[in-house]
């Protein structure tokens, strides 16, 4: 059980935490792997994400408006029994950590790569672990408190990304018909990385003060949700509308590369893909904070510690080695690809099965923590 007197946030800070764990490494990371995929029906693909993970996350608030004082890791041994609901439990550590690793050495390479080519690129993921680690260290308020300052901060990134509407053809974002449904179904697929994250609303859900009167945890997800759609659509299609789906799957990092060609006359920024990657790093700093809270929370919960900072302390050694495993090319988009098909499974299928069970064993449940 969580208790609410020290640590709660309301609805509209369970968005900003969302928004946090989710606008970090995704887009630019994972930008290449969705167009690729995707095709010129990549943005498309982004929209009918938004609304898929919007949908299971509002089951996962209603799975949790079943149990008000409990995480998942409190009811899902209630609902699917303690050894396959403590293999739930791994599932989510294991997903949330590797994901954490690889947004971690994607954001290394390519910081070294677009601004410090002769630092070594050990040291790029090792310092953000360790800034990271240090705000992840106190209560979700103060860190809600953190992430909004940044959130602000950053907001300039996606008129940075605007600038590119310069060199837009509407033209490369056809044809729309005849419809690609091969290549919209594999688009699709790779949207749950670019909304990896979001499954972090299982572990604070119970913190949220949602009695009191205003906006439900429900509504203000799909707002949270919306906004996120039109701003990973934007940003898809504006990558396509300039480099093409074709060219932007050749490019590493096609987000940045899209504003290579943007020239703005008087301005002192003469790079202007450095500049985004200045606006990227807290959003990055923002995401791996949520993901190591989340994580020390899991296990403070799972074996009952008084404080989740022991916890934190102990997984920096384990994300920062898994970040290394993940440092050639090969290893990384296989990580990927095998959290992404991990992350999916889990969404699609666990949680609407979770929400069916509950459901079901309404009457057997009642009694024993559950509320009707």
């Amino acid at each position: 059980m969580v208790s609410r007197t020290t640590d709660s946030i309301s609805v509209l800070q369970l968005g900003v935490v969302v928004l946090a764990a989710t606008l970090g490494g995704q887009l630019i990371i994972t930008s290449r792997n969705l167009i690729k995929s995707g095709g010129e029906a990549a943005w498309i693909s982004v929209i009918a994400g938004g609304i898929v993970y919007g949908l299971v996350a509002v089951m996962m608030i209603k799975i949790g408006r079943h149990f008000p004082n409990d995480t998942f890791v409190e009811y899902m041994p209630k609902i699917w029994g303690k050894f396959a609901g403590g293999l739930i439990i791994l599932w989510f550590y294991l997903l949330f950590i590797a994901q954490a690793a690889v947004i971690l050495q994607g954001f290394g390479k390519f910081i070294k790569y677009f601004m410090f080519d002769k630092t070594p690129q050990i040291v790029i993921p090792a310092t953000m672990v360790l800034a990271c680690a240090y705000c992840a260290l106190h209560k979700i308020n103060i860190i809600v408190k953190v992430l909004s300052i940044l959130a602000v901060l950053t907001t300039p990134v996606l008129g940075v990304w605007l600038l590119a509407l310069q060199n837009f053809n509407a033209e490369m974002l056809l044809p729309i018909i005849p419809f690609n449904w091969p290549k919209f179904a594999q688009g699709l697929q790779s949207a749950w990385n670019v909304f990896a994250g979001y499954e972090i609303i299982m572990v604070v859900l119970p913190l949220v003060s949602w009695k009191s009167p205003g906006l439900s945890p429900e509504t203000g997800v799909v707002w949270t949700f919306a906004i996120l759609t039109v701003f990973f659509a934007v940003v898809i299609a504006i990558i396509i509308g300039v480099l093409g789906a074709e060219q932007a799957a050749l490019f590493t990092a096609p987000a940045v590369t899209v504003i290579k060609g943007v020239e703005v006359p008087g301005t002192f920024a003469e790079r202007l893909e450095n500049l985004l990657m200045i606006f990227w790093i807290p959003l990055v700093f923002d995401t791996i904070v949520v993901f190591m809270y989340t994580l020390a929370k899991v296990v403070q919960i799972k074996f009952s510690l008084q404080d989740h900072r022991p916890a934190l302390v102990m997984q920096i050694p384990i994300i920062f080695f898994l970040t290394e495993l993940n440092n050639h090319l090969p290893n990384y988009e296989i990580a990927s690809k095998y959290i992404m098909y991990a992350g999916i499974v889990f969404s699609l299928i666990v949680i609407p099965l979770s929400l069916l069970m509950v459901l079901w064993k309404q009457r057997s449940l009642a009694g024993d923590g559950y509320e009707q």
